[in-house]
């Protein structure tokens, strides 16, 4: 058994052969990421107009199963939008993640023993970090990094108040996990060239240029929510306070004196931040942090000859 972590940690090019790596622990799990590319793609599956992105979730034992291939399209989903892959037409740049221990993060009952029968959504934060990663230290171009959350709805006898029965970052506390009666995973964009447009947007989870092609593009903008993926039994009412609670965390706003969740997304970013969000910048999640901190920390280490 790999030793508890009571904090995440993270390390990059830790394997040599590809072009970029990552390794991930967390809580007893552990989780590799590697990156190839951008490389000569077959002819048939090449887009002539941008990279293809491949992602390969392997397991810890056995072969892939539908926990793996559900894994790979969430991950896809996460990171197509910010890889920009129209700098490097007619190639492939291929994500790798092999789960080397799923450990307490995976698991949604207490005990449970099999490797393989784990919770793909609670592992999925734990795969799109290293991930995240490994596309930073191989060299692709991004649009933002960003700010993963696993959030949790826990029943409570002693109150009725929703925000105290929302629990978001459960990872420091893995009972939390064994008893929720829903789980959800999101992840924001937190590009920091510019406050998000939030008059440019239809609400919260505006992610495509449809309606308005004018005034942004395909990318996703700082603080976008680009990807949800919620489990068990919920009410819409929850899952806007969920979202809401969570989107400050992300800015790096505390749960007091929190307005009302009923009220226009604009409208609550105003009245708190000021008009256009008052510049403050996304990010300020734990996961968030991590990147950062990893990515300096090497950044500063190569660039110590200069002193």
């Amino acid at each position: 058994m790999a030793p508890l972590s009571p904090y995440p940690t993270a390390t990059l090019s830790c394997l040599h052969r590809p072009d970029g790596s990552a390794s991930f622990t967390y809580n007893s799990t552990q989780i590799l990421a590697s990156v190839n590319g951008p490389m000569e793609i077959r002819a048939r599956d090449e887009h002539y107009s941008k990279a293809v992105l491949e992602i390969i979730v392997r397991p810890s034992i056995g072969v892939a199963t539908y926990r793996e291939k559900y894994l790979e399209s969430r991950l896809r989903g996460a990171l197509e939008p910010i890889v920009l892959k129209s700098m490097a037409p007619r190639t492939l740049i291929q994500v790798v993640v092999q789960i080397v221990q799923v450990g307490e993060l995976g698991v949604k009952k207490v005990g449970a023993t099999n490797a393989n029968e784990y919770n793909p959504l609670l592992l999925l934060p734990s795969l799109i970090t290293p991930s995240l990663l490994a596309l930073l230290d191989a060299g692709v171009p991004l649009t933002s990094t960003l700010d993963i959350f696993l959030v949790t709805i826990n029943p409570s006898d002693t109150t009725d108040d929703l925000d105290s029965k929302i629990h978001i970052n459960s990872y420091t506390n893995p009972s939390l996990l064994y008893t929720s009666t829903s789980t959800h995973v999101l992840a924001y964009s937190t590009s920091i060239s510019f406050p998000p447009d939030w008059r440019a947007r239809e609400g919260p989870y505006y992610l495509t240029d449809e309606a308005v092609p004018d005034t942004i593009n395909d990318s996703p903008q700082q603080g976008d929510l680009v990807l949800v993926e919620s489990e068990g039994s919920f009410t819409w009412e929850e899952w806007e306070r969920v979202e809401w609670l969570t989107r400050r965390e992300c800015m790096g706003l505390s749960r007091r004196g929190c307005v009302d969740v009923d009220m226009d997304v604009d409208e609550r970013v105003e009245m708190e931040l000021g008009e256009g969000g008052g510049g403050r910048k996304w990010g300020k999640g734990m996961m968030a942090r991590l990147v950062r901190e990893v990515v300096g920390n090497k950044v500063g280490r190569e660039l110590r000859w200069r002193k």
